[in-house]
């Protein structure tokens, strides 16, 4: 294995990311395949989801591998194409891994999983999406993930809100404009439908949606926060404060859509904070998705450093993404 990730090639850092899938896929198989729990917010989806993992276990953590090759893999693509550091890198790719191996396992592997392919799809597609050439179909499918989000936590709908806000402000157009709502609100509006033609209140999943984001769970998030997945998450917020320092060293160099990008990010990620500080709306979701919105900036600190500090920094973060498994 290359230790300096700047390095990877694809199929190097491919090799890597199966093996981190298959240390998931294992590790969440020998703790929680036969774990019962309750959701952490009974919005829509999640529901479906943790009554699918609930009755099929095996199934269940099998697909845990597959959704995340895939969530890294979409979301890295784009990080390559979008020119986001100083010179090219595929190190999103194996980062992603590390990243994903340490905050999918829990309780909850099943809604983390989807909500961390979601997320991935969202941010992986977006990126596309702020060249000088708009391509519609990844804007229309971005806002399609994006505003499945909510119905899976509730927790999740400021991130929802801010996204798609931004998105239709660096965007500036109006036909984006448009599409950008349209796709955002098409998933809602499907399930207010569904709802209604099975003789319910077409109002009720806006009503699930409000109670998810105001019924988080504290039980929950404290036991899916153990002490090692704290220090992975302090490991992971320290190197994403770093890179984002070396962004605005650097950001001249970059070009307008990469700059657009970088500040998509960056307010994704405050906006996720704050709803955790102001709003105390945290769950397992939330984490995961955070963790999503920095996976992109940090291959800008081991572009940036000297490759022996990339190397151990490198190091030290597989270490810290093994340990959050204990």
């Amino acid at each position: 294995m290359i230790l300096d990730v700047t390095r990877h090639k694809f199929f190097e850092g491919l090799a890597t990311l199966l093996l981190f899938a298959l240390v998931t896929a294992i590790a969440t198989g020998a703790s929680y395949i036969h774990a019962t729990f309750e959701v952490s917010t009974s919005t829509p989806l999640s529901i479906a989801i943790a009554h699918f993992a609930l009755h099929h276990p095996v199934l269940a953590v099998l697909a845990i591998a597959p959704l995340m090759v895939y969530s890294a893999l979409r979301l890295s693509r784009a990080t390559a194409r979008a020119s986001l550091y100083p010179e090219g890198t595929l190190a999103a790719i194996s980062l992603a891994g590390v990243t994903l191996m340490a905050l999918l396992p829990s309780a909850h592997y099943a809604t983390t999983a989807v909500v961390a392919l979601l997320t991935c799809e969202t941010f992986g597609r977006l990126l596309y999406c702020f060249g000088p050439n708009i391509r519609a179909h990844y804007l229309f499918t971005s806002m399609l993930a994006l505003g499945t989000l909510p119905l899976i936590d509730g927790a999740l709908l400021p991130l929802t809100a801010i996204v798609v806000i931004l998105t239709m402000l660096l965007r500036g157009t109006l036909r984006e404009a448009i599409i950008a709502i349209v796709g955002v609100s098409l998933p809602l509006m499907i399930y207010c439908y569904v709802e209604w033609l099975t003789m319910g209140d077409i109002a009720t999943p806006i009503v699930v949606i409000r109670q998810g984001l105001t019924s988080t769970s504290l039980e929950t998030i404290i036991e899916y926060l153990t002490l090692p997945r704290l220090i992975f998450i302090g490991v992971l917020l320290a190197t994403t404060l770093a890179s984002a320092m070396l962004y605005f060293a650097n950001r001249v160099t970059l070009g307008i859509g990469a700059r657009k990008v970088w500040f998509l990010l960056l307010t994704s990620l405050a906006t996720l904070a704050a709803s955790i500080i102001i709003g105390g709306w945290v769950t397992p979701g939330v984490i995961v998705a955070m963790a999503i919105s920095a996976i992109p900036m940090l291959p800008m600190l081991f572009i940036c450093v000297q490759p022996l500090t990339s190397v151990v920094t490198y190091i030290l973060f597989i270490i810290a993404g093994v340990v959050a498994l204990m």
